[in-house]
Formats: structure tokens, C-alpha cells, sequence
């Protein structure tokens, strides 16, 4: 009787706790007390065939709308992130994945390239397996929160069904396509991975589905979030996220929010802005800490020319619109949008959307007390979106795989929003509310099927650069960047008469676009418009990307060495190298010109420290070095330089074709600076080979005889 009187004592008590929070007007006034509880449901079992089947499901749908995903090839910061990047081949030292700004996302890419190299297909195989990993994460998310007790048994029956197709849209929606198809964006889905972990553990655990609470709850979180942040900043709202479920699902539970919880998940955002702060305040680069110059892109932060905060954020609010309308009917996707900044608050492009935000964020708020789904879908998406569309100015206003998680929360806000809508119409009638939810699911699987055709082809159309930039020039062709992709995929494609005119556009879209100039002069160059080229090349010299910089002082060489002005082309590929120290083609370039020009000695300087760092070079330019040293050592005795001398006749004595002259010349001149038991015993060794003809012996006599040996030759008799 005792325990009777508790049980009935605790479901008085939950029921008036509901009507404090207050019912939804729909929500019955009577359920059994086993309504809301999920061991009830057998789809609510994780090994029950409901949930195998869903699961089944979601994974066969994505790995049918990213089937044709496998062979797209790499594109555009795919090269400079993995693919010439020599961080990415290595996993030394392994500490820097933990201590740079997007490290897991970088292991990730190292793993790929040390299994697979460049073979494309394994790093989509990684991408499309973390999608369908965040799918089901978010089938787990929407199964919970339809089951939770706030909801009074309301979605139990359906929990499975409307969970299911919240997870096929996140799956299918072509918006998604950027950040899974998209290589070097991978780390947009795996930060929502562990995003997304993060609110399902959250979830969990408040809520009483499984036993984790106080300080293991804690550092469970703690350590989900540290690994989001090291993947992207955009973890850094995962603590309002968590909030906002709080507040929206699970207020009024047994279990509360506590400061200590609250503490441990902001550890995670701080040490995101340290990593992050490179490219919050470009100013504060260490170059000691590794972040390379010429590898620093100021892309985002608070010190980026021309976009202070307050223009990023008018800006935003067209952007954020866009992305809605996106997300309710995905047309006219574009890669690169070259979204415009705004220049001026007072214009109907920044109060027209402005406008429809505040209206969305009055209706999340006036939603809150009856229609809760509806308030978590809609700050769902401006949380997530927040990191990126609020007051940190980020280059590109606008980019599709910023919606990557928003996506979740305003799938599960149109569901469950559309099966209450069903149930309204009904009017309470059970026979209608089962025939309009058939009629309902008949619906969203034709949306569904139609989201995935459109991943499909959104997949084809990045297939190759060259379909993928005609197709952003055609949805946004005056910016920049989309003119210059056409122009360098062209050319790519050995069509450099048609690539003139894209180049050509870009660069007057962008004058100061210097990747743009060095493809329109290097184009210039190969068609003989060398002073064409040469303007057209000069202004990229002063940008600051030094890897770009030197880019375009090496084709200022090129095309100096092309106009027959040698000296000018080496002071190019020289500043060039002053930019980019490691590129041993221009250093080749400069030995090249210095063996044109006679500088033997500089160019035997240069090559002999090329091959050091360079071994590879040892085979293929084994001629090149032997002459080059062989003069070079000449030179350099006659520059009354004996060691530099001795160095470069001993490495030039290691080719067969230049043994006989270096060994003659060598002993010519150990005997000129007093080394005359040395030059005998090459001399010897020349006569007891029958290298060298008649003058070896004469010499080796001479040498015998305490007399001057006869000059071999000099350096104008061996060119």
C-alpha cells in the first residue's frame, strides 16, 4: 500500500509540474503514467528491429545520394590543404594536431594521404561515412526529445516514424552536398559530429536515459566539445545549443544545470579562440610557433581589410535569409556566390531581411510557451549559424556548408511542425489523423526522394572543375573568383584561347587578386605577349600571401630569361626563393642561368647545396652536376679560391665522363698550392687507369721532378 500511495504521490506531482510549465493546448489531459515512458515503446529499444530498420534505412539513402560522390576530384583548397601541402604527408610531429586550429580534421587528411595518396575515392569514403555517423545521431536526438515526459506521451507512437524522416532530409538535402562532397570541408561534419554527440549524451543523460551525472557527465562533455573545437571553431555555440534543449525539452526534470557543468563546457570554446586566435588577430602570428608566413591565409578575424564587424553583420542578414530559402527549396546552388558586403545600414537589402529575422526571432519566443518545437528549430539555426554569421568577419560572407548543422534543427522543426499541423486539421478525429498522417508520410518520402535526386546532381556537377565553374559563372558570374576558376580550368583543359577572356574578367573584378594576374601573365607569356604579361604580373609581387607573392616573382623570371635579360630573371627567381625557401625548381632555375651567363662557380655553390636537400636530383642530374662542378672548380681556382676548387673537382670526379678532366685539373692543383705528394698520387692513379692521354704522364714526370706541371686547360677552353 506504501509504495502504491508513493507511485500515485510522484505522478501527481509530474503532472502538475507539466501544468506549471504549461501544457500544450493539444497535449491530453489524461495518459497512463507508462504513456511517456520509452521502455514502453519497443521502437524505443536500441536492439528492437524499428530502430535497425530506420538505421538501415538512413545509411542506404545516403550511400545511394553519395554514390556518385566517389570519383569527384579534388578541388580548389583540396590542393593547398592536402595534396602540395607537406604537413599533410607526415604525421610528425603528431603533437601539432592537437595544438593548431582544425587539427583532427588535418589527422584526418594525413591518415588519408599516408593510406591512399591521392586516390580520391578514400577521402569521400571518410566523408560520406561521418554523414551518415551524424545522420544517425540525429535519428538518436529526435527519438529522445519526441519521447521526453514535456511531451506527455504525445509522439510515442510516432516518435520512430517522425525521428526517421527528420534524419532522411539531414541526409538527402542537397544543401549538404559542400560539406560532405567537398573534401578539405570535412571539417564542418565532423565538428558536427561531436557536436551532435555532445546534445545526444546531453539529452541523455538529463533526462535519466542513462547513468551519467556530476563530474563523469562533466568530462564526458568536456572531452566531446575539446575534440569539436579542434576540428572548428563553430563547436564555440555548442554550450548555448545545450542551453537552448535545456530550456526548450528538458526544464522542469529531476536533473538541473549546474555552474560546474556550465564551467567545463566553456573550456572547450576558450581553447578554441587560443587556437583560433591567429585568425581572430592575424597580427598576433608567432613565426615561431610554426605558422609559416607563406602558408598564412588571413581568411577570418577581426583585422581583415575593409569588412569591419558591424559590416559583416548587416551583411549577414540577406545571407542567413538565403540560407533559409535554401533550406525550404534548394535551387540556384552555387559553389562560390561572391556574396557583395553591405555598405550602408539604410537599404532595403539589409532592412527587408532584417526585418524577417526579428519577425522569425518573435515568433521562436512567442512559440515557446505552446509550440516548443518551433522555438528550439528556429534558435537551432541561429545558434549554429552564429559563429559564422554574426560579428566575426569571415572573407566570404556566404558558403552552403555553414548550413551543414542548422540543417538538423529546422528538419525536425518542419516534421514535427507538419505532424501536429495534420493533427489539427484532423480536428481529433482518429479515422482523418491516420488517413492525413498516411496521406503526410506518402508526402515527405516524395520530398525526400526529390532532395536526394537533387544531391545527386548537385554531386554531377562537381564531378570535374570545369562543368563546376561554368556553373557558378552562370549563377554568379560577376565574382571574381568564379571568372578566374572557368579561365584556370580551362586552361587545365588545353583551351587557353577561351581561357583569356575569364582571366581577363577577373582580374578586372579583383585588380588586386594576384592568383588571377599570375595565370592571365603566365597565359600572356606562352603566347608571346611577354610585356603584356609583364604588367599584368608586377602588382601580384606586393600581395601578402608569400607563397603567391613568389609565384609571381618566379614567372617574372621566366619571362625576363624569355626577353634575354638573364641577370633581371635571376633577381626574380631570387626574390622569389627569399619567399619560398624549399622550392628547388626555381633554385635549378637559377644555376640554369648562372651556368647560361658563366657563373660557374655560383652555379656550382648552388647545385651542390640543391642536391644536398634535394638527393632525387643526385640521379637525375648527374651530367648537369658533373659539368657544373667541373667548371665551377676552375673557376674557382682561378678566383684564387683552392678549396672551393678542390671541392667541386672532387665531386665532379664521381661522373666517368668528367673523371679524367676533374682528376688532371685536381692534381694541377694540389700541386699549385704546395700539395705535391697529393697531385702524384692522382696522377698515378690517371696513368695506372689510362685515363687522360699523353699529358698525364708528362705531367706525372714533371711532378716527380720537383718542375710546374702544365695547365690543364681553363675554364674558356671547356666551354
Amino acid at each position: 500500500m506504501g509504495r502504491a500511495r508513493k507511485r500515485k504521490r510522484e505522478r501527481d506531482t509530474g503532472a502538475r509540474e507539466v501544468s506549471r510549465r504549461g501544457r500544450p493546448a493539444h497535449a491530453p489531459e489524461h495518459v497512463s503514467e507508462h504513456a511517456s515512458d520509452p521502455a514502453s515503446d519497443p521502437a524505443s529499444d536500441p536492439a528492437s528491429w524499428a530502430t535497425f530498420a530506420a538505421a538501415a534505412l538512413i545509411v542506404a539513402v545516403g550511400a545511394a545520394v553519395y554514390a556518385n560522390s566517389f570519383s569527384i576530384p579534388f578541388l580548389f583548397d583540396d590542393y593547398f590543404v592536402i595534396v602540395s601541402n607537406p604537413e599533410t604527408h607526415s604525421l610528425e610531429p603528431f603533437a601539432r594536431f592537437f595544438t593548431h586550429s582544425r587539427g583532427i580534421p588535418h589527422l584526418l587528411d594525413t591518415l588519408n594521404y599516408l593510406c591512399g595518396g591521392e586516390r580520391v575515392w578514400g577521402y569521400h569514403l571518410v566523408n560520406v561515412v561521418i554523414h551518415l555517423i551524424n545522420a544517425l545521431l540525429v535519428y538518436a536526438i529526435a527519438s529522445l526529445t519526441l519521447r521526453l515526459p514535456i511531451h506527455a506521451g504525445r509522439y510515442d507512437k510516432r516518435a520512430s516514424m517522425l525521428a526517421l524522416l527528420t534524419a532522411l532530409i539531414f541526409v538527402a538535402h542537397p544543401l549538404q552536398t559542400m560539406a560532405v562532397s567537398y573534401i578539405v570541408q570535412r571539417a564542418e561534419s565532423l565538428a558536427a559530429l561531436f557536436y551532435l554527440a555532445a546534445v545526444w549524451v546531453f539529452a541523455a543523460a538529463m533526462s535519466g536515459r542513462i547513468r551519467l551525472r556530476g563530474v563523469p557527465l562533466a568530462a564526458v562533455l568536456g572531452g566531446i566539445g575539446l575534440l569539436g573545437i579542434m576540428s572548428k571553431e563553430t563547436v564555440a555555440s555548442l554550450p548555448a545549443a545545450l542551453l537552448l534543449y535545456y530550456a526548450c525539452f528538458l526544464r522542469g526534470e529531476k536533473r538541473r544545470l549546474s555552474w560546474g557543468l556550465a564551467a567545463v563546457l566553456a573550456l572547450p570554446t576558450l581553447y578554441g579562440v587560443y587556437l583560433a586566435r591567429h585568425f581572430l588577430v592575424p597580427g598576433l602570428a608567432d613565426p615561431a610557433s610554426g605558422q609559416s608566413a607563406w602558408m598564412f591565409i588571413p581568411s577570418a578575424g577581426l583585422e581583415l581589410d575593409g569588412i569591419t564587424p558591424w559590416r559583416y553583420l548587416i551583411t549577414q542578414f540577406g545571407v542567413v535569409l538565403w540560407y533559409l530559402r535554401l533550406f525550404l527549396a534548394p535551387t540556384q546552388q552555387c559553389f562560390d556566390y561572391g556574396w557583395p558586403f553591405a555598405d550602408a545600414f539604410a537599404t532595403w537589402q539589409v532592412l527587408a531581411p532584417l526585418a524577417v529575422l526579428v519577425g522569425l526571432v518573435a515568433i521562436a519566443v512567442a512559440a515557446y510557451s505552446r509550440h516548443r518545437w518551433i522555438t528550439f528549430g528556429l534558435g537551432w539555426m541561429f545558434i549554429t549559424l552564429s559563429p559564422s554569421s554574426s560579428i566575426i568577419p569571415i572573407v566570404d560572407a556566404a558558403f552552403e556548408y555553414r548550413m551543414y548543422m542548422p540543417i538538423f534543427g529546422l528538419a525536425l522543426m518542419v516534421v514535427v511542425g507538419s505532424a501536429d499541423a495534420l493533427r489539427w486539421l484532423a480536428g481529433g478525429s482518429a479515422s482523418r489523423t491516420e488517413s492525413y498522417e498516411r496521406r503526410g508520410v506518402i508526402v515527405a518520402a516524395l520530398c525526400i526522394a526529390a532532395l536526394g535526386w537533387g544531391t545527386v546532381a548537385r554531386n554531377r556537377v562537381l564531378q570535374d572543375e570545369l562543368s563546376l565553374a561554368r556553373d557558378s559563372v552562370a549563377k554568379a558570374p560577376d565574382h571574381w573568383r568564379n571568372q578566374y576558376s572557368l579561365g584556370s580550368a580551362l586552361l587545365q583543359s588545353g583551351k587557353g584561347s577561351e581561357a583569356i577572356g575569364p582571366l581577363e574578367r577577373a582580374v578586372e573584378l579583383n585588380p588586386e587578386h594576384a592568383t588571377a594576374r599570375i595565370q592571365l601573365g603566365s597565359l600572356y607569356a606562352r603566347m608571346g605577349r611577354l610585356e603584356e604579361a609583364e604588367d599584368v604580373l608586377l602588382p601580384a609581387t606586393d600581395t601578402r600571401e608569400e607563397s603567391v607573392s613568389a609565384a609571381a616573382y618566379r614567372q617574372l623570371g621566366m619571362i625576363y630569361k624569355a626577353r634575354g635579360y638573364p641577370e633581371a630573371a635571376i633577381g626574380m627567381f631570387e626574390e622569389a626563393l627569399a619567399r619560398k625557401p624549399k622550392w628547388y625548381s626555381v633554385s635549378l632555375d637559377i644555376v640554369r642561368l648562372q651556368r647560361h651567363t658563366g657563373a660557374w662557380h655560383d652555379a656550382a655553390v648552388r647545385l651542390n647545396s640543391l642536391v644536398q636537400a634535394q638527393p632525387s636530383y643526385a640521379t637525375r642530374l648527374a651530367g648537369e652536376i658533373a659539368e657544373t662542378n667541373l667548371l665551377g672548380g676552375v673557376e674557382s681556382f682561378e678566383d684564387n679560391e683552392p678549396e672551393f676548387a678542390r671541392h667541386m673537382l672532387s665531386v665532379a670526379m664521381e661522373n666517368a665522363s668528367t673523371l679524367p678532366m676533374a682528376a688532371q685539373y685536381l692534381a694541377y692543383v694540389e700541386a699549385e698550392t704546395g700539395n705535391r705528394e697529393q697531385s702524384i698520387k692522382i696522377l698515378e692513379d690517371l696513368w695506372q687507369r689510362g685515363l687522360g692521354g699523353s699529358l698525364v704522364g708528362e705531367n706525372l714526370d714533371r711532378a716527380r721532378a720537383g718542375r710546374r706541371l702544365v695547365r690543364p686547360t681553363s675554364t674558356r677552353d671547356l666551354r
